[in-house]
């Protein structure tokens, strides 16, 4: 018993064997003169290094495989000492646990050259404590088992930690069997710095990522030139309190994977989510996340320039969650897409000021493209606005929501903002359940189906407010345009026409007792949603008659359709497309022209409908019919009116034709407006035989001939009387 008792007092002695470097020296790992109680290497060795010096290992001189029972440990104690490892063996390592820097003074420094090296059951710790700068260049590759962190700042100590790699370098985390925490910059208060440098072709596959975590921690990650990152699970930057995290990527970097989520953000516990974190993409870089991409939770930004692309597979979130207003800036989560980015949503649910208080904002400027099969909520139940400027595009699937949720507070709206390039979507709904404005100043604006203002799906009776500001650019809706969609008072739609052009064949002004607004005036133009596409099947041979082909159909909903000062309506020309046709303007309801500076444009030339041979034609056609009553005409008449076209269109009043003059009574070729209580007609008289353009031609050359003919004449008479 006594020598089995002597036997386990020496076993654990030396399961807790301590081996320190010795101060200052400059030697080789593997030479035990460099050591206090000899290389480390017996089982359950902790090796430390604190008091200065340089430890190499080379090819030559390999370190004793420590088969995963070493504890490595650089800067422990509070010793001010610099510490150097130079690592280059070639061969493979494994130690228990590896920390590099672990106290707020002195520095270590870890240069990791070749071989792979394993921390197998516990910690890889690049920075716990203090100082630390762990490079890696050549084919160099860590393998945490159990967990990495570069900047940890444990025991809300003072932590600045690097990790640079290079080459062919490497990151394994596919090993990992423990925790799969993955940090870059965690924990204290005492000021915590961790970053990740990537340069060349290195590469990191990891679990996750936590890059700034907790407290007033600062995770940073910079990739350059074609170096990847794959992440299994999730990226989270930002995360919790006012931790800060950002990420950069430039040259051709790839960052791919995170099953489970990308996220910019900070929880919801706390009463402070100041992080003003951020993802940077330059060049030619590509981002993917299979899960959901939040941003949101503080002032978090994602900006993309260049030709950089992003696939986002899962439900995307542009201001996820509340602001505070300990929030320093303005606290709005921002993606922003500037020159030739690309943003791909694969059918997720993509929402801007997600949740109660969030504020998020899109920007799509120069040439970027963002394009999403999905939905996309601008203000769901927060604040949420996109802008699209220059030549930037925004492609929607589905359908685009402009202020989407009932349930959002008071205060809470959503704006889309078109300056220029292109806005698309399948449906388009502006004030769904809560207020929503829709501005377009340039570009243009395709709905592939309908354009609903003031939609709500349920029964509450507060004000859904929904607002289009057309003052330029050209809106284009497939079906119908619905001003008020609810059947109930309480909400309003109005769209405001004050430039640009709206194409749209089918106008509802309201729905049952909900009556919304259309003021169209200033130069706005209303037209047909194609011009020149309409089938009337009248005069199929091309001549002798005319039909409608497209109407534009405004449902007033028993009120009045109205132009405003200034108001254009565009019918067009007259056409053949299996038939001649022509479009016009059907009213249900009553149509007020009364406003100054009201213009009628149609028609360029009345050739299609001239009947053949030396015969005339008389006739009207009905261009804009009311079912109400018609009051008013319009100030200016732009028609078929060029004289070299051989037909004068005539203004009506006391000095041109008379109101109700008959079509037999006008000269030939020449026609006008008349105005009934049904509506406006265009009466002509039209002649069938004009000069061929061919013939028109020849007899301006004759003219000319002529012409040059009788100036060689008069110039020949007067040389022969100045020769006389």
């Amino acid at each position: 018993m006594l020598l089995l008792g002597s036997m386990l007092t020496l076993s654990l002695q030396t399961s807790h064997a301590t081996t320190s470097w010795n101060a200052g020296n400059v030697g080789l790992w593997n030479d035990a003169v460099n050591w206090s109680a000899g290389v480390p290497g017996s089982p359950d060795t902790t090796a430390r290094m604190n008091s200065g010096g340089t430890a190499n290992v080379t090819v030559a001189n390999p370190a004793p495989n420590g088969a995963g029972t070493v504890n490595f440990r650089m800067n422990n104690n509070n010793n001010t000492a610099a510490n150097i490892v130079n690592w280059n063996p070639g061969t493979d390592y494994i130690f228990r646990e590896i920390w590099v820097g672990n106290e707020d003074s002195g520095s270590a420094a870890f240069n990791h050259d070749s071989g792979t090296i394993r921390a197998d059951t516990s910690w890889y710790h690049i920075g716990r404590r203090g100082t630390a700068t762990y490079t890696m260049t050549g084919t160099s590759t860590i393998q945490p088992d159990d967990r990495l962190s570069i900047g940890e700042g444990a025991n809300n100590q003072a932590t600045d930690a690097y990790l640079i790699m290079s080459g062919n370098s490497s990151i394994d985390g596919q090993t990992t069997s423990g925790n799969n925490d993955y940090l870059i910059g965690q924990g204290g208060t005492g000021g915590t710095s961790g970053t990740l440098i990537m340069s060349e072709n290195a590469s990191a596959n990891v679990p996750r990522w936590d890059i700034g975590n907790n407290n007033s921690a600062q995770g940073t990650v910079i990739m350059n030139d074609t170096t990847t990152m794959t992440v299994e699970l999730q990226t989270e930057v930002g995360k919790n309190s006012t931790a800060q995290g950002h990420i950069t990527l430039n040259q051709s970097a790839r960052w791919t994977g995170n099953q489970f989520g990308f996220s910019i953000w900070n929880s919801d516990g706390g009463a402070s989510r100041d992080t003003q974190s951020s993802l940077t993409m330059n060049d030619n870089t590509f981002l993917s996340a299979s899960g959901w991409f939040e941003l949101g939770g503080g002032q978090a930004t994602f900006t993309m320039n260049g030709n950089a692309e992003a696939d986002l597979n899962g439900n995307v979130r542009i201001g996820m969650r509340a602001t505070t207003a300990t929030v320093p800036g303005d606290g709005i989560s921002r993606l922003i897409m500037n020159e030739n980015s690309r943003l791909r949503g694969e059918g997720g649910d993509f929402y801007v000021g997600l949740r109660p208080n969030s504020k998020g904002l899109i920007q799509v400027n120069d040439d970027a493209v963002l394009t999403d099969n999905g939905i996309l909520a601008v203000g769901s139940q927060g604040t949420g606005a996109l802008e699209i400027n220059n030549n930037g595009s925004v492609s929607i699937g589905s359908w685009l929501a402009i202020g989407h949720n009932a349930n959002a507070p008071a205060g809470a709206d959503g704006t889309v903002t078109v300056n220029g390039g292109t806005l698309y979507a399948g449906e388009l709904l502006v004030g769904e359940n809560h207020r929503g404005t829709l501005n377009i100043t340039g570009g243009s604006v395709t709905v592939g189906n309908n354009m609903d203002l003031a939609r709500n799906h349920n029964t509450q009776t507060d004000s859904v407010e929904a607002i289009v500001n057309q003052s330029g650019g050209t809106v284009t809706i497939g079906s119908f345009l619905q001003l008020e969609q609810r059947n109930t008072t309480g909400g309003e739609g109005t769209y405001n026409l004050t430039g640009g052009t709206l194409r749209v064949n089918d106008i509802r002004m309201g729905n049952g007792a909900a009556q919304g607004v259309f003021n169209w005036t200033t130069g706005g133009t209303l037209t047909m949603k194609e011009p020149g596409v309409g089938q009337s099947g009248v005069g199929g041979g091309g001549f002798g008659g005319a039909g409608v082909g497209t109407t534009i159909a405004v449902d007033a909903n028993g009120q009045t359709f109205a132009t405003g000062a200034g108001a254009i309506l565009d019918l067009g020309n007259v056409y053949q497309n299996n038939g001649i046709g022509f479009d016009v303007l059907a009213v249900t309801g009553n149509l007020d022209l009364t406003a100054a500076g009201d213009v009628l444009d149609f028609w360029d030339n009345v050739n299609l409908i001239r009947p053949g041979g030396n015969t005339t034609t008389t006739g009207e056609y009905q261009l804009i019919s009311v079912t109400g009553t018609m009051s008013g005409q319009f100030d200016s008449v732009i028609g078929p009116s060029t004289l070299g076209q051989f037909f004068q269109f005539y203004q009506t009043g006391p000095t041109a034709v008379p109101l109700g003059t008959s079509a037999d009574a006008l000269r030939r070729n020449t026609g006008y407006i008349d105005y009934r209580a049904d509506g406006a007609y265009f009466v002509f008289k039209v002649g069938g035989q004009i000069p061929e353009p061919q013939t028109t031609a020849f007899l301006f050359l004759g003219v000319v001939l002529l012409r040059g003919v009788a100036v060689m004449k008069r110039n020949n008479n007067l040389r022969q009387k100045m020769d006389i």
